[in-house]
């Protein structure tokens, strides 16, 4: 990315036993990205343009079919770091948003959690059972937030996925 956020720069890349694979481009500011529980979508965004990207995805990894799943109203904050849970809901840190949205499989806000900073930047799911969520945060520009920066743990009724090793059918690596 270009750190003034003036050119688009951003790139998104598969890292697999293949190599490094360019996967798409023209992005102000690249985060994300999630998989969906199924594996068949995943999600990607650019912050600056408080943008998220949806991806049909096949067993082999590739991408096809980039739609625009969720546009942000100005003011709402910027999409930063994100996860998926168990139900296929789309939980998003927005920076500059001070809160954590779950989005529903059809890009439609479904809940919010309200945080005392202006700037989370990412979110996964922990826990035994996968019920608690961990919320990352931001000091930077945050001189008046005293708990910015700090990592949050907050309850939430609907619980993540757990993270598997993904091998590709056609991975030379078999």
């Amino acid at each position: 990315m270009d750190d003034a956020e003036n050119e688009i720069r951003g790139h998104l890349f598969r890292l697999d036993s293949r190599g490094v694979t360019l996967m798409d481009s023209k992005y102000h500011v690249t985060n994300g990205p999630a998989i969906s529980p199924h594996g068949d979508t995943l999600y990607h965004n650019d912050s600056a343009r408080q943008t998220v990207f949806a991806f049909d995805l096949d067993a082999d990894g590739e991408l096809s079919n980039r739609r625009e799943h969720i546009r942000l109203a100005p003011g709402a904050g910027y999409p930063d770091g994100m996860t998926c849970d168990r139900e296929g809901g789309l939980w998003i840190a927005l920076w500059d948003g001070g809160r954590v949205a779950r989005f529903h499989a059809d890009g439609s806000l479904d809940r919010e959690i309200a945080l005392p900073v202006s700037r989370p930047t990412s979110c996964i799911f922990g826990g035994d059972a996968l019920d608690r969520m961990f919320v990352t945060s931001a000091a930077t520009g945050c001189h008046d937030e005293p708990l910015a920066g700090a990592l949050f743990e907050v309850a939430v009724d609907i619980g993540g996925i757990a993270i598997t090793p993904v091998i590709l059918p056609n991975d030379p690596a078999l």
